[in-house]
């Protein structure tokens, strides 16, 4: 090799931050521009508002749409870089670079979901009006100066668990009361615990491949969907996934179950949607032991997790089961952006289309609940329990008679956790990660295009959104997976025909 000649690892080693930086860099000039087109500080305070509220013309919510699919574009090319050995990086450059993206959306008004403002009023109930947020509500408060940014859940209790209550009154306490500030300790625990989600990945990925872990975890770390859902609406899910990836870590790679037993009981006392994914984690652990030594051990474990919930409980004890009653109804209050809606706007559109809403609703649920058992079952004899807790959370969001945007983040970290090289997986994690970007396009079609384009019809909005969001990442999961599948067949042919090396 000539003097001035590079190996090519060396090449790859110097091109490692020009082609990440880059990237980033793109990354974060978009999400500056969030803070300067939807600033929170001039806005904060006042009516609710979400992204048509900043961006009233079509031409807008398009260049918005467009921006949140650049920066989608930016962290595929940073994933494919690392997981194809063209750049190399660690995860403390991931992190950083994550990091760095989620500084300018700390600044950000909550254009997605203004659920931040709800928990400023139920922490304010906490912590200065001495009340109890699962027994009062906003409106029982109506001198508190900020009650009108409740909205349509004025009258409506909490419907979290008493440990997310508990997070909130410290973050009003951190503020002192203020709202700004209080809004700000919420989106940086939500960007704390998005980093450490990436953190958690990266170790519970501990026996992949080094560069497909990294890979993965930017996949995660850098996800415009968990920045802006965890910074910019600073929405409770980051704590809950937190919770749930730190007992996987935990129980998986530490095994030590009375850790992992106290971290789920705060995520299910976080959230209740964590629970679905508890059973699974269980079974995984348990299968890989010995009856009776599961029986011996198992009895520790489980007190630790009532133990956990009870003394959490603790603090609002004067509610009674009205928070249980509470996460029930709200669980089961109509039907909107999913599947079952197009049900119910198809009534509405067709004469002869009759449906019982409460009826497809429950029967919904009924073939959830029956394909979670099988799942369960399945993952008790062996099958992956991240995957058996992905592939629940995205069968959910199918059977549900709600839908948000936020909701395809319960299952992205364990699709991205079991990396097994089977056709299945890969369909799931190209899936789940690009429902995800159809998600947060979605709000520009369920407010420009219906505003602008579809005469405010709701039924013509749900019909083409639920085809979006729903359709679209199955058939893009089918063609990247066929793709895949033609690549390694062609691959396999051409060395079956390469004629072997003669004999030296």
């Amino acid at each position: 090799m000539r003097p001035t000649e590079r190996a090519p690892s060396q090449q790859q080693s110097g091109a490692i931050p020009l082609a990440l930086g880059l990237l980033a860099a793109h990354c974060i000039v978009i999400y500056t521009g969030f803070a300067y087109f939807f600033p929170l500080a001039p806005r904060y305070g006042q009516r609710l508002a979400d992204v048509r509220s900043f961006a009233p013309s079509m031409t807008a919510g398009l260049l918005y749409a467009a921006a949140l699919t650049l920066v989608f574009a930016c962290s595929a090319l940073a994933y494919r870089a690392i997981r194809g050995g063209r750049v190399r990086a660690g995860l403390i450059q991931v992190l950083l670079w994550a990091g760095l993206m989620g500084l300018p959306l700390l600044a950000v008004y909550p254009i997605n979901a203004n659920d931040v403002f709800r928990y400023y009023l139920r922490g304010d109930i906490t912590y200065s009006l001495d009340g109890n947020p699962f027994v009062d509500a906003p409106a029982d408060f109506p001198d508190q100066p900020y009650h009108h940014l409740a909205g349509e859940w004025a009258k409506k209790t909490s419907p979290y668990g008493p440990m997310w209550e508990i997070a909130a009154a410290t973050a009003v306490a951190i503020g002192k009361g203020d709202l700004l500030t209080a809004v700000v300790a919420f989106k940086v625990i939500g960007l704390a615990c998005h980093l450490g989600c990436a953190a958690l990945l990266y170790l519970l990925l501990g026996g992949s491949e080094q560069r497909s872990r990294v890979a993965l975890t930017l996949l995660w770390a850098w996800n415009p969907a968990a920045l802006l859902m965890f910074v910019v609406d600073a929405h409770n899910d980051a704590l809950m996934i937190f919770w749930l990836l730190l007992g996987a870590w935990a129980l998986r790679v530490r095994r030590q179950p009375v850790v992992a037993a106290v971290a789920l009981a705060l995520a299910v006392t976080t959230k209740m949607s964590a629970a679905l994914a508890v059973p699974f984690l269980a079974a995984g652990y348990a299968r890989d032991l010995e009856l009776r030594t599961w029986r011996r051990g198992a009895a520790l474990p489980v007190l630790a997790f009532a133990a956990t919930a009870v003394l959490s409980f603790l603090p609002f004890a004067d509610a009674g089961l009205a928070p249980v009653m509470r996460v029930l109804d709200e669980s089961q209050s109509g039907t909107s952006f999913s599947p079952l809606a197009v049900v119910r706007y198809l009534d509405q559109t067709l004469d002869w289309f009759d449906p019982n809403m409460g009826s497809v609703v429950r029967g919904a649920s009924a073939i959830f609940a029956i394909a979670a058992i099988v799942l369960l079952i399945a993952t008790g004899r062996g099958r992956s329990a991240p995957g058996g807790i992905a592939d629940s959370f995205l069968l959910y969001l199918y059977t549900a008679g709600r839908f948000r945007i936020w909701y395809p983040l319960w299952a992205f970290p364990w699709a991205l956790i079991d990396d097994a090289p089977s056709a299945w997986c890969r369909f799931r994690r190209v899936f789940a990660w690009t429902m995800l970007w159809t998600s947060q396009v979605s709000v520009v079609l369920y407010g420009h295009m219906y505003a602008f384009w579809l005469g405010r019809s709701r039924a013509a909005a749900h019909f083409i959104g639920v085809a979006w969001t729903f359709g679209l990442p199955l058939l893009v999961a089918f063609l990247a997976t066929r793709e895949r599948r033609k690549r390694e067949l062609s691959a396999a042919e051409g060395r079956r025909r390469r004629p072997s090396a003669p004999a030296s």
